[in-house]
């Protein structure tokens, strides 16, 4: 087997099992929707992250050049 054979399959056998542990975790009841504001607030008032206030930058554009 071509190490590049080799690296494919690894990496498909890679999605299978994170697929998998997904299909699992939505099966439990482990995953969450929310909107993109609440996800933000959530991920600024997490004693993980340390930002206390996110600056958004506009969308680059070729228009401005």
């Amino acid at each position: 087997m071509e190490i590049a054979q080799y690296n494919y399959l690894r990496e498909c056998e890679l999605e299978a099992a994170l697929a998998e542990e997904t299909r699992a975790d939505l099966a439990e009841g482990r995953l969450v929707q929310e909107s993109e504001e609440a996800h933000v607030s959530f991920v600024i008032k997490s004693p993980l992250t340390n930002v206390t206030k996110l600056s958004l930058i506009e969308p680059f554009s070729y228009d401005t050049i």
